[in-house]
């Protein structure tokens, strides 16, 4: 038997399933909505070298709909840099042009 027939023979074939939902991992919103999803925060980060809170070199990954980052944002005590369509602004001045909202 040729190499090549040997490797093709242990080849599985399986079905891959892309999910098109994000799941907010704080409130537990979900979109499919393909606009919508690009309003979720992900963050994928490692912890670093001997980090004993994260773990060391753990990964951490979850989602935040844009309504839970908001609400995460304004519970910082030193609120972040900010920007509108390139113009430096403050987050307090972005709040408060943003609609009333609920989750």
């Amino acid at each position: 038997m040729a190499i090549r027939e040997e490797i093709e023979s242990h080849l599985i074939e399986t079905d891959v399933v892309v999910s098109t939902t994000v799941i907010c991992n704080k409130c537990g919103r979900e979109t499919s909505d393909e606009m919508e999803r690009y309003e979720y925060f992900h963050v994928d980060e490692p912890g670093g070298y001997n980090n004993w809170v994260i773990g060391d070199q753990c990964v951490v990954e979850f989602d935040l709909c844009q309504y839970c980052l908001a609400e995460l944002i304004d519970s910082l005590i030193i609120p972040p840099d900010a920007s509108s369509w390139g113009r430096e602004t403050s987050w307090e001045e972005l709040k408060a042009k943003r609609p009333d909202w609920r989750c």
